[in-house]
This record gives structure tokens, sequence and C-alpha cells, in this order.
């Protein structure tokens, strides 16, 4: 018997184990936008961990590398919930990851597993890795920055510089220090 969920797309079903009819433990994975992603936006890849009965113990998430993208582990706290699919009840868990990609095109989250140790029969504890689902997506360049050699996504940059000494008062061999700012808005400053 299987008990199915539709989340924003991605579809997940909870399959019972065959030999001993007791549900198993999933994972759920969607990003948000699901769409018009533009390069450079911050993308949240929403995971959610389900179990039958409880959890024993905090879930592992794993590192994530995705090519030509930056990702950032979670950084916030995790987020219980509890969730009925037919007579059963399932604890989950979820957690976000921020990725930042640096250039247009289709992107894949890499096949990873979650460490999750559970009650599969009260009060036994099972441990088990659950797969991530296939999650893709897509950003795009706005229109306007089509044929750009560089494109950075913000709303407002400004280039500054300061001179130690003003150029006029220069003499040879003097030492001269030059400082540029960069101060971009809605930016991460990994991207300047």
């Amino acid at each position: 018997m299987a008990a199915a969920a539709l989340l924003l797309g991605t579809t997940c079903v909870a399959q019972t184990a065959p030999q001993t009819g007791q549900l198993r433990p999933l994972v759920r994975a969607h990003v948000e936008p699901a769409d018009h992603i533009v390069v450079g936006q911050p993308v949240r890849l929403v995971v959610e961990v389900l179990v039958p009965n409880y959890f024993m113990g905090s879930p592992q998430f794993p590192d994530l590398e995705i090519k030509n993208a930056i990702v950032v582990a979670p950084q916030e706290r995790a987020e219980n919930f509890s969730e009925r699919s037919g007579s059963a009840t399932f604890a989950g868990i979820r957690q976000s990851y921020f990725i930042y990609t640096e250039q247009p095109g289709t992107f894949h989250v890499p096949h990873a597993v979650v460490g999750v140790k559970y009650a599969d029969a009260p009060p036994h504890a099972a441990e088990t890795n659950v797969p991530f689902p296939e999650v893709t997506f897509r950003a795009e360049l706005p229109a306007a920055a089509d044929g750009m050699s560089y494109f950075l996504p913000t709303t407002k940059l400004v280039l500054q510089q300061r001179w130690s000494t003003p150029l006029s008062d220069v003499r040879a061999g003097q030492t001269v220090e030059r400082t540029i700012s960069v101060t971009a808005d809605r930016l991460q400053g990994m991207f300047i």
C-alpha cells in the first residue's frame, strides 16, 4: 500500500516495506521560487524529511555542491511539523538550503541522502539513509542583460575610490594608497 503526497510539483511516495508492511521514511524537496529565477537570485531549496511515528535524533542533512552555483548549507533552525497520510501519521523536519546560480542554465540538485534515526516500531529505533528526490530548476539572465560580458544581479551598484594623498601633491618615490569600494544593493558580497 502506498500513500502519495504532492508538493509544488515534486511527487513523493511513502512506501511500505515489503517484508513488514511498515511505512518507511521519505524525503521531499522543492525550490522557491519554482520559476522565473534570475541568475544570482537566492533560490531556497526546501527539504522535508518525514518518518512514521517520531524521530529519535536529528536528521543528518548532507553538504551539497552544484556546478556553477554556490550552495549555502542550512543556517536556520529546522522546522518541525506532522502530517497525516491515510491512517498513518508522519513526523517531519523541514530544512532549507540557499542556492545562488552563477550563470544561466538548468541546475540539478545532486543525488544525496539524509541520515535518519526514527522509531519504526516504538520504542525500537531504526537508522536509514533516505535519498533526495530529483530536483531541477532553470535560471535565466534578464532580457536587458543578454549579450553582456558580465552580469551582477543588483538594483544599484556604486564604485568609489579614495586616495591617501591628493594626486596633485604626489612626488617621485612617494607611497600612495588607493582604496576602491564597491557597494551593491540586494547582492551577496561573494558575487562582487
